[in-house]
């Protein structure tokens, strides 16, 4: 029995689960912590959350998950609206008191034509304009319900004048990489440009190894989706979320297996909705179904549960995915990710693809890899593994970014790691996890792909092969 969960857990912190005394006995059951700051602004709270999972295991990868420019509410109330109500609207970047005018952080708002309509956010509302002076639009309430703080609107028709990053945005960005977050989620993606101007700006302020998950939930995100996922590092989807816009049988399931033939990381995102109406047999049910179809990682909204249960129930549902084992079918992957290349085009794809074999041909107990980009690993996982990968890498982004990696346990390790060390410390985590239950005679196997070989590499020991062993003889 190895101690190596085949998917792994992401957790999303509230000021609730961030009390230190909480996240001590949970530090152990998560591999990813996201902070969101997606409806509200990031701010000193925030900060200390990270803080705190720094102090307790500054090897936990930590994912700030924001939307970009919209128009949003500003109204500290919710407000109550009847149908033929009339409102008006007007330009506020800062939060407001009235429940009389609906505030909105739009500068451009005399400028939106009067025949326009638009709703909200999570809500029945639909409001249609009627005329505009100065800073204020007026409105007739169409459809009436209840509109809240930070739901942004969705204009019929009409496309505001939003850059996909304020300056706002930008200077955020910038504070929360210095707080100590290791990876952003976008979740207002609707095309790849959006990706790309995301990391346009981190290169151009020095954070160019961030890696850029994007939150499915936008229409013309899932009209963009193939683009979408080659622009971006990984994928979040809810549960759930059926694309009834699209193609009205096409669930998360699908888009996982697009994302996994591009060799990168899926995560689904539970939320309370899902959590409490799904009966606990036919929730074991999807739960096997994403594990079977090699998910990396599921993830927990922040309220799924009473704040009280809370601990219990992140350690539970980590439990209950340890225990459930993957079907493995040894011989799908080989034909569905054909497209690796043979020795002829690329020698680092087919040493993946030979490894692969090797692991489902042989009794082979582990898999010992060293990585320098994390391509190495993406593509070996993707193949559907079906024993624990150990990775060692030098690069602290790397190191952070691999943590979500389906089967992947990871090390970092000093600048002057070498061959020799490579193998013996391989041989000590091994015998660690397997909770020394592993035999002299169980077969191991090492792989070395030169990521980044240049010509004065050649004389490195760490050279392009593939190794079988007796644990013993490592």
């Amino acid at each position: 029995m190895n101690n190596i969960p085949f998917v792994k857990l992401t957790a999303t912190v509230s000021q609730w689960l961030a009390k230190e005394t909480i996240l001590s006995k949970l530090i152990n059951f998560v591999h990813v912590f996201r902070v969101n700051v997606a409806d509200k602004p990031f701010d000193d709270s925030q900060k200390k959350y990270i803080d705190t999972i720094m102090k307790l295991d500054n090897s936990k990868t930590i994912m700030l998950e924001t939307k970009w420019e919209e128009v949003k509410v500003q109204n500290m109330s919710p407000i109550d609206l009847v149908v033929w109500q009339r409102i008006s609207l007007e330009f506020s970047a800062l939060k407001e008191e009235s429940t009389d005018t609906i505030f909105v952080n739009y500068w451009y708002l005399s400028e939106i034509p009067e025949w326009v309509s638009f709703s909200f956010e999570e809500s029945s509302v639909v409001l249609k304009v009627t005329g505009s002076h100065e800073w204020i639009v007026d409105c007739v309430v169409q459809e009436a319900w209840m509109i809240s703080l930070y739901k942004h609107l969705i204009f019929i028709d009409y496309k505001p004048k939003l850059s996909f990053l304020s300056e706002k945005d930008k200077k955020d960005v910038i504070w929360w990489l210095q707080s100590g977050v290791n990876m952003i989620a976008a979740s207002s993606v609707k095309k790849p440009e959006d990706v790309v101007s995301i990391r346009d700006f981190l290169e151009e302020n020095g954070w160019e190894w961030i890696k850029i998950f994007v939150r499915l939930h936008k229409k013309e995100a899932f009209e963009n989706i193939d683009a979408i996922i080659e622009a971006c590092d990984g994928i979040i989807c809810s549960y759930g979320e059926v694309v009834e816009f699209l193609w009205p049988d096409v669930t998360c399931l699908h888009v996982l297996e697009k994302v996994k033939r591009m060799w990168k990381p899926f995560m689904l995102n539970i939320q309370k909705k899902e959590y409490e109406s799904i009966k606990w047999a036919s929730f074991d049910a999807m739960l096997a179904s994403y594990i079977n179809a090699w998910l990396d990682s599921f993830m927990l909204a922040e309220d799924i549960v009473e704040e009280d249960q809370l601990q219990d129930e992140i350690i539970a549902f980590h439990d209950r995915i340890y225990d459930m084992k993957p079907s493995f079918d040894l011989l799908d992957r080989v034909d569905v990710y054909a497209t690796l290349a043979t020795e002829e085009e690329n020698i680092n794809d087919y040493l993946i693809h030979k490894t692969f074999r090797a692991a489902r041909d042989l009794p082979v107990r582990a898999i010992i890899c060293y990585t320098d980009t994390w391509e190495t690993i993406s593509k070996l996982v993707a193949l559907k593994t079906h024993i624990p990968v150990i990775v060692f890498t030098k690069s602290d982004p790397v190191y952070r970014y691999i943590n979500i990696f389906w089967g992947v346990k990871w090390y970092k390790i000093s600048q002057n790691f070498n061959y020799a060390s490579f193998k013996r410390i391989g041989k000590e985590m091994i015998r660690i996890l397997f909770k020394w239950n592993i035999s002299l005679d169980d077969k191991i196997l090492i792989l070395k792909v030169n990521e980044k070989w240049t010509p004065k590499d050649k004389d490195s020991d760490m050279i392009n092969w593939i190794e079988l062993h007796k644990f013993k003889n490592i």
